[in-house]
């Protein structure tokens, strides 16, 4: 299942089951035929400062909540990864695949 609790400007809630596709190295969130490509979200929000908050479905606990730079950081030639601050997302993404996940993603970078 999918749904969108919150979406303002600057920020998005969703749920749904994390999926990987290798192939096309893409996250998403998906269920009863609905899909977000959180890829594609993260990609907009590349280096700006974001909040990123990913919790287990149910039972609600906490995997992953930081804030910082989002970056991705080459670890090979032709290979990069999503990293929030020091903390590596992309990591995180990869052990909970197949898992049913809240992702809450706020962009919190201060227009100047």
């Amino acid at each position: 299942m999918i749904i969108i609790i919150k979406q303002g400007e600057d920020s998005l809630i969703l749920k749904g089951r994390l999926k990987s596709d290798k192939v096309n190295n893409t996250y998403t969130l998906s269920g009863y035929g609905k899909v977000s490509n959180v890829t594609d979200i993260l990609n907009v929000m590349l280096f700006d400062n974001v909040s990123v908050k990913i919790q287990q479905m149910h039972g609600r606990k906490l995997i992953f909540y930081e804030n910082g730079e989002l970056l991705k950081k080459r670890i090979l030639p032709k290979t990069y990864l999503y990293h929030l601050g020091e903390n590596n997302l992309e990591l995180v993404l990869m052990d909970n695949a197949g898992k049913e996940l809240i992702l809450e993603i706020s962009n919190t970078t201060v227009e100047k």
